[in-house]
């Protein structure tokens, strides 16, 4: 099963390292951390399967891929169930080289989070 980001129904754009998500049919919005916003860039740039994204972050962050996985796993279902990406069969032109290296190699991992708000408002006040 590979993932893609679903362009025909969000917004999205990266500020300060960390992506906000516009869902188009719900006008939802969505914050990701820093680990959860490199998987948005690499799904993206390509559809990919879990492993790929799991590879990227192990490099990225130092870490084990048996480690993370569980961490990418419940992001990924996260993002699904937000209609924020697509799984299944789709196109696909990633490969284990397919990566996004904008974060710095000494940053500690965190496990991808994705933060729903259901209004502007909620979304200014948990800036604050």
């Amino acid at each position: 099963m590979k993932y893609i980001v679903n362009k025909e129904k969000t917004l999205s754009r990266i500020l300060d390292g960390e992506a906000i998500i516009i869902q188009k049919e719900t006008s939802y919005f969505y914050g990701l951390n820093k680990t959860g916003t490199l998987v948005w860039e690499l799904l993206t740039a390509n559809a990919m399967p879990l492993e790929i994204v799991v590879k990227n972050l192990a490099e990225q962050y130092d870490q084990q891929e048996k480690t993370i996985t569980p961490d990418v796993k419940k992001f990924l279902a996260s993002l699904v169930k937000g209609r924020l990406i697509k799984s299944g069969n789709v196109a696909s032109g990633a490969t284990s080289q397919s990566k996004v290296s904008r974060h710095k190699k000494t940053e500690k991992y965190n496990p991808p989070l994705l933060t729903k708000f259901e209004a502007l408002n909620n979304m200014i006040v948990a800036a604050v």
